[in-house]
């Protein structure tokens, strides 16, 4: 009977602890901060580099080929590259791709084929990222860039893009898009971001 008198005050001593602490809890959560936003600008690799775009994100940048860049067998062309974390708040790992040009119409079958027969090297400083690629590889045309990039940090490329000697010749007259695009994955903020 003691028993059972003790075990009975334990539950009405818990059971006031529990009404007597509920309250509302009101929580603000403002994510407006915590988003991950890559822009790119890119030039001839003897040109200044534009200004950043006006657009919050800009995470692709298409290479122009046209003009005095059309390529020859054993012709090479070399673009730089800059990609920016615009996150205001979060630093991020970043993927480059160099990707090829959809195929779902003749043109874009010829310009895939063109994409295939080319050769990709990418450099940032003295470290090759990318070294001497052929387009038809999509696996190696994927790399994350090494290191972390903190919020407003700047990552500098250099791209060639080659035609080796060995193209065939009814490549002649083709053309085709060079798009390289970046992904953002978010890491934990260890600086505070240049934009607060």
């Amino acid at each position: 009977m003691l028993t059972a008198g003790v075990l009975l005050g334990i539950g009405a001593v818990c059971t006031a602890a529990t009404l007597s602490g509920s309250a509302p809890v009101l929580t603000h959560l403002d994510g407006r901060t915590n988003y991950i936003a890559v822009q790119t600008v890119a030039a001839d690799a003897n040109t200044e580099l534009p200004a950043w775009p006006s657009e919050a994100e800009n995470s692709s940048f298409t290479l122009d080929l046209g003009g005095d860049r059309l390529l020859e067998p054993g012709d090479s062309h070399t673009f730089r590259m800059a990609v920016r974390n615009a996150s205001p708040r979060l630093s991020a790992d970043l993927t480059m791709t160099i990707t090829p040009p959809r195929a779902d119409t003749a043109a874009g079958r010829d310009a895939l084929r063109m994409f295939e027969a080319l050769q990709f090297t990418v450099r940032e400083g003295s470290t090759v990222l990318v070294d001497h690629v052929g387009g038809s590889d999509a696996a190696q045309l994927v790399r994350r860039l090494p290191g972390t990039v903190g919020s407003g940090g700047v990552r500098r490329l250099e791209i060639d893009v080659a035609l080796p000697t060995t193209a065939v010749g009814d490549l002649q007259g083709l053309r085709t898009p060079v798009q390289l695009a970046f992904t953002g994955t978010s890491t934990y903020p260890a600086d505070r971001s240049v934009f607060e």
